[in-house]
């Protein structure tokens, strides 16, 4: 049996692992990351380094080679695949906790200070295109609305909008999200979403799409969006870099995030 240790895993996945071994199947296969599933709605993600973690993730050194519907057994304790004589052990791992937590005061001229240089990193993208022509649209709509939970209603839209694993207005939903985590002016519009998502994702946008939004609801994000929100809020050094960090992130997952995280603070720290 040949065996991996996982270097990190999310510790929320790691909980909601069966005790017991469970079958499951190879879903999809990417360059540096294989989505697993099992059960009636089990979801391992294998995230090959430095690819950062996320809240449904488990983080190996190297990944194995495998191939759609090839079978593996999950468990808290390991992941195996026999076809492979191949065992992933999740004992000798670190677990990582992904959550965010409103911070007791954020001071908005602090806030908005920090944001400024960000301003000039965030993708605004091509004006022909149809998606981002839309999400525009959705998103004066949010600024003209008279009401938080109009304007929830509006950024609702974005599910599920434009392509990937992540479609953009996803991504963008999940930045909105984890901004709103720390100002309180934005609770309206987090409460409805988190109420929507949570019922009416899933027939909108992909199977991953919809686990980044729940995760999001649950306050739960990948590394990068989390440490970019406390050097946002705090004081220090690193803003610049953390919002890099985040923009290196999938094809256009990372710009995106960053485009609704400062969306937030542009609406609901106004001054």
């Amino acid at each position: 049996m040949i065996e991996r240790v996982a270097t990190s895993v999310s510790r929320s996945l790691l909980s909601g692992l069966p005790e017991s071994p469970h079958d499951g199947i190879v879903h999809s296969v990417f360059a540096r990351a294989v989505n697993l599933e099992w059960g009636c709605d089990g979801w391992v993600s294998l995230l090959e380094e430095p690819l950062p973690l996320n809240p449904w993730a488990v983080r190996l050194k190297n990944l194995p080679q495998l191939g759609r519907g090839n079978p593996c057994v999950i468990s808290r304790r390991d992941i195996l695949f026999p076809h492979r004589a191949m065992r992933i052990d999740l004992e000798m791992c670190v677990p990582v906790d992904l959550g965010m937590r409103p911070e007791t005061s954020v001071d908005p001229d602090f806030v908005r200070a920090r944001c400024r240089p960000l301003m000039d990193l965030e993708s605004r993208g091509q004006d022909t295109d149809p998606f981002r022509l839309r999400a525009r649209e959705i998103l004066d709509d949010v600024q003209l609305a008279k009401s938080g939970t109009r304007a929830a209603q509006h950024l609702f839209s974005l599910v599920g909008l434009g392509s990937g694993l992540t479609p953009a207005g996803d991504d963008f939903l999940a930045g909105f999200l984890a901004a709103s985590v720390f100002f309180g002016a934005a609770a309206v519009e987090r409460d409805f979403l988190v109420g929507a998502l949570s019922k009416n994702a899933g027939p909108r946008t992909t199977d991953v799409s919809r686990r980044m939004l729940l995760a999001a609801c649950r306050c739960e994000f990948a590394e990068p969006v989390g440490r970019l929100l406390r050097s946002i809020v705090r004081p220090g050094n690193g803003v610049e870099e953390s919002a890099r960090e985040l923009l290196a992130l999938g094809g256009s997952s990372g710009a995106d995030t960053l485009a609704g995280i400062l969306f937030c603070v542009r609406e609901f720290l106004k001054g």
